[in-house]
């Protein structure tokens, strides 16, 4: 074979393998988000729900029309609600899977470790679920991390207020010894403090937070002197030290109010009869209030994806993707730097009404639901609710 003919079949192969390339880039031309949320283990019933709600709302945007003309999709990958695991998946679907944008983490430890990734990678990250302020503090800021969750300042000091409404004069805390329950108590200290200070922290207890076992710190509070509790011990492991607790008649003798999404409603439909009345809980969304049209499309659209009422943890799902989705269009871009310079300052219209990013550290003003256990007085629902819900909002105790 000549030099020539070598070289027009070079050539020719090349020009092969550029237009096998063109085809698959323009077959593969989707704008991909990288979902990390964990689908087994003991954060799996928050993490299934956040990507159910994430993906209704990719197929109502898709539906749509996409994102800058192209269609978005989901990559996802379970992280176990492992820090270990969520920092290598996170990695691989920067580096291997090519995403434009990281979204997920249940627990804080998680977050932590994904925000680090997308640090070093330069690749935007939307917190769904997890509330830590250490996330988005002086020391762990960056130009890519971002939290469309209320944070632990937020749930703790909504959590004061009501406490103070209640008259409290001494309380008790029960909170996980890890980052979020650190978080929650420090911020519900200073705020009650705040509130009511001529009151008296009575006792604080800290079960590890992969517990078995609570009779021991049940008796230590049982033992001491206050008119309420202050909790915690959030819905993954709340039935464990229910069942533990009331078996001591602990919420007999306490004011109970509780942090960690004790009032989603699957978390209330799975406890039943088992779930004590009276206590007070949260949830990031109720799906019989607010009784407005944005909601009631919400409620829609979950229904249409999953064929059943939704949860607080799906609207954690959608309303991260709303962020990005809006920032990506204000950019139009995908380019991460432009993506953060629309996420910073952006107002969304979601579920619960306007939400917005503050400039300052990137996170939403995303305040919380609030309601005391009863039985339903909802007409073909039998699960226990939270009644007289109240959203109570973030600007005025976000820090």
């Amino acid at each position: 074979m000549t030099i020539r003919s070598r070289t027009l079949l070079c050539a020719s192969a090349l020009a092969i393998i550029s237009s096998g390339i063109n085809t698959a880039h323009a077959q593969d031309d989707n704008i991909k988000i990288g979902v990390l949320l964990p689908t087994t283990g003991g954060c799996a019933t928050a993490g299934t729900r956040a990507l159910e709600g994430h993906s209704a709302y990719v197929s109502a945007l898709n539906t749509d029309g996409g994102l800058l003309g192209r269609q978005v999709e989901t990559v996802h990958r379970d992280s176990q609600c492992n820090p270990s695991v969520a920092t290598a998946a996170a990695r691989d679907l920067v580096t291997k899977d090519g995403v434009d944008v990281l979204i997920g983490g249940v627990s804080s430890s998680e977050a932590l470790a994904i925000s680090e990734v997308a640090k070093q990678e330069g690749v935007v990250y939307m917190a769904g679920i997890p509330k830590t302020v250490q996330l988005t503090n002086e020391d762990n800021l960056h130009p890519y991390v971002f939290r469309a969750a209320d944070n632990t300042n937020t749930e703790a000091k909504s959590a004061a207020i009501i406490a103070d409404r209640l008259g409290w004069d001494s309380v008790c805390t029960i909170l996980l010894d890890y980052s979020y329950g650190h978080d929650l108590g420090e911020a519900f200290v200073e705020h009650f403090a705040a509130l009511r200070p001529d009151a008296a922290i009575t006792n604080q207890v800290w079960p590890a937070a992969n517990t078995d076992d609570y009779s021991p710190f049940i008796s230590q509070l049982l033992a001491s002197d206050c008119e309420g509790v202050f909790s915690g011990v959030w819905a993954g492991v709340f039935p464990n030290f229910a069942k533990q607790a009331s078996a001591f008649g602990f919420f007999d003798r306490f004011e109970f109010i509780s942090a960690g999404a004790l009032g989603s409603a699957k978390f209330l439909e799975t406890m039943g009869d088992e779930m004590p009345r009276g206590i007070w809980g949260n949830a990031l969304e109720v799906w019989y209030y607010p009784n407005t049209d944005g909601h009631k499309a919400y409620l829609d659209a979950i229904a249409a994806e999953i064929d059943e009422r939704p949860d607080a943890f799906h609207s954690t799902g959608w309303v991260a993707m709303q962020f990005i989705a809006d920032a990506i269009k204000n950019a139009g871009s995908t380019d991460p730097d432009a993506i953060s310079a629309a996420l910073k300052g952006l107002t969304i219209d979601s579920i619960s009404g306007p939400l917005t990013i503050r400039e300052s550290d990137q996170q939403a003003n995303r305040g919380i639901f609030w309601g005391q256990i009863a039985d339903s007085d909802i007409d073909g629902y039998d699960a226990p609710i939270m009644s007289n819900v109240e959203y109570i909002p973030a600007d005025e105790i976000m820090d």
